[in-house]
């Protein structure tokens, strides 16, 4: 599944697509800061981010 794997990768640039989708799909600034916020969390973290890896399948996938 999609979301195992996102789970599961370290890698920041589907975070970028993240934001990338969200941006062309017209969504608030204030989502926009909150995904990047998502970022820097996982990035400096390495957390678990279960909503926000749904929100993200959910805005890629919608595009």
């Amino acid at each position: 599944m999609f979301f195992d794997v996102l789970v599961l990768s370290n890698d920041v640039s589907i975070h970028q697509d993240w934001y990338v989708a969200s941006e062309k799909l017209g969504k608030s600034e204030t989502y926009l800061n909150r995904i990047r916020e998502v970022t820097d969390l996982y990035i400096k973290e390495n957390i678990s981010l279960e909503n926000a890896f749904k929100a993200m399948e959910r805005d890629i996938n919608e595009l």
